[in-house]
């Protein structure tokens, strides 16, 4: 491991961040947030609409990452409240990797 290695920390993804929820995290998003998590997270329905809020889902992970962060939840509120677009959507988190050429997910049924 090289200094550089050691002391650049690593960006989680925002789906790391999403599926290491727990129901604790889910109480404090709901709590600052005025909704529950899987209100404000994006999904399409069977007619095809599109349902959530983006946007705020994307700063209720940053609320929860800031908070494993050591931050008190006014603060780490504050903060993701507080990212400008730009901050949000193309340096907050790390991009999620891609699935491999020819390694789709498999749809279920």
């Amino acid at each position: 491991m090289t200094a550089e290695t050691a002391s650049t920390p690593t960006k989680p993804t925002a789906d790391s961040v999403f599926m290491s929820l727990n129901g604790f995290d889910e109480i404090a998003i709901a709590a600052h947030f005025g909704s529950r998590i899987e209100q404000l997270r994006p999904r399409q329905l069977e007619d095809g609409t599109t349902v959530g809020e983006a946007f705020t889902f994307m700063r209720a992970l940053v609320f929860i990452d800031r908070r494993r962060q050591g931050h008190r939840d006014a603060d780490a509120h504050t903060f993701a409240m507080e990212l400008t677009m730009d901050q949000l959507t193309n340096g907050y988190f790390e991009e999620s990797p891609k699935a491999p050429v020819g390694k789709a997910r498999a749809r279920k049924r």
